[in-house]
């Protein structure tokens, strides 16, 4: 079965099932190669596949990439009914009602590879079929618009009797032409609901897609599970958006790292990022990079005799100066300080006492600015609680440009 994630797919879906006469063995679903969301529905690959969780199907991805040419999308839909072939399967099923340029064209394309491409809700009047749907257990968002055809605010609404009778009298009230789609939460057969919460509007490829995450509760206040309860998660692992932000900075710290390109790889808006890495990591994405950042430098530290300079911009800090604050804030010694103490305790020598100033009496100015870590701080200025770098008194940004923003 071709599953977009919306209601007609899901409405095909349950006929088959409730028929006799077929025997649905799995899903398949396309997601584009950057972003990983669901091809012109913009959902995250993650909910589509607590979707197939919530069928009980297995589900094959097929990866596409829009700003190719047909042909690249031809040869990896082909490798992928190719598999769906040789595993016994002879029907693919689509959700189209009237689209015969779309039904000719995969038709074509699935025939070519042995499967006779199948189109159960072929022919069937949108407005009878769209009240089959309402009258129906079925629940449903709008997850993405066309922006000339319909408001970029209509993207999060129930797909309802309110969404339909608002709709222009030139809009298909099934969105057939693509005007909009659909993201299901609850489906008859289903195991369970996919409930989710809305987030931003975001562009994808022309069209206006709301950002969509797992709820964690349900509509009627009954928590579902929750995976960051185990004592063994971890959030880069469980969330298919942060491994792909963390294979990301895995590549690139060394890079100036803006919120935007970041976002971007995450395919969520900045401000939708922010909330979704703070919930699920609990932390904000500035504090974790300049973890993540002073972990590597510690490592190069320790294996190598690079000078503290080209250390810091091997982890990508191009000031040496805000270097070394954002890592003796990191582990409480100064770069030159964690070498040598590494050093010491390598060599199995016991670590230099560290002294302080007897209670009652302060540093003069001369003790004070005699650390080179100190002698470059400005008076009256306060510190990045991110990089470590000085701010503005007055406005509270770092007097040099924050590589990852938000402050």
């Amino acid at each position: 079965m071709w599953w977009t994630s919306g209601k007609d797919a899901a409405w095909v879906l349950h006929l088959l099932r409730s028929s006799p006469q077929w025997d649905v063995r799995g899903l398949v679903a396309a997601v584009t190669r950057k972003e990983d969301c669901g091809w012109l529905h913009g959902v995250a690959r993650e909910l589509i596949e607590a979707q197939a969780a919530s069928i009980g199907l297995p589900l094959r991805f097929i990866q596409v990439d829009p700003d190719h040419d047909p042909p690249s999308y031809d040869e990896v839909v082909g490798q992928v009914c190719s598999e769906v072939r040789e595993s016994g399967s002879d029907f693919i099923a689509f959700s189209d009602l009237f689209s015969s340029r779309r039904r000719e064209r995969r038709t074509q394309l699935v025939s070519a590879i042995g499967l006779t491409a199948v189109f159960p809700l072929w022919g069937r009047d949108s407005g009878e079929h769209s009240r089959e749907i309402l009258e129906s257990e079925m629940r449903a968002r709008i997850c993405a618009v066309v922006p000339t055809e319909l408001p970029r605010q209509r993207a999060g609404l129930p797909y309802d009797a309110n969404f339909i009778g608002d709709l222009p009298a030139h809009v298909d009230p099934c969105g057939e032409h693509d005007e909009f789609h659909t993201f299901v939460e609850n489906a008859p057969g289903w195991r369970h609901s996919v409930t989710v919460e809305a987030g931003e509007v975001v562009d994808r490829y022309g069209l206006a897609c709301r950002d969509l995450f797992l709820a964690t509760s349900t509509p009627s206040g009954r928590r579902l599970e929750d995976p960051t309860d185990r004592k063994d998660f971890e959030p880069f692992t469980y969330y298919r958006r942060l491994r792909r932000v963390h294979r990301h900075i895995q590549e690139h710290f060394d890079e100036t790292l803006t919120i935007e390109s970041v976002a971007h790889v995450a395919a969520l808006a900045p401000s939708s990022f922010r909330r979704y890495f703070r919930k699920r990591v609990g932390t904000s994405f500035g504090s974790w990079l300049a973890s993540f950042r002073m972990e590597q430098a510690s490592k190069l530290l320790r294996a190598s005799n690079t000078d503290v300079a080209e250390v810091a911009a091997m982890v990508g800090y191009p000031l040496g100066r805000s270097f070394r604050r954002a890592f003796k804030r990191h582990t409480g010694h100064s770069p030159s300080a964690f070498r040598a103490l590494y050093l010491l305790r390598s060599a199995g020598e016991p670590a230099p006492l560290q002294t302080r100033a007897k209670p009652g009496r302060r540093r003069t100015r001369e003790e004070e600015t005699s650390d080179p870590e100190e002698q470059s701080r400005v008076n009256g200025n306060r510190e990045c609680p991110v990089c470590g770098d000085q701010q503005c008194p007055t406005c509270g940004n770092c007097l040099t440009p924050h590589e990852v923003g938000g402050q």
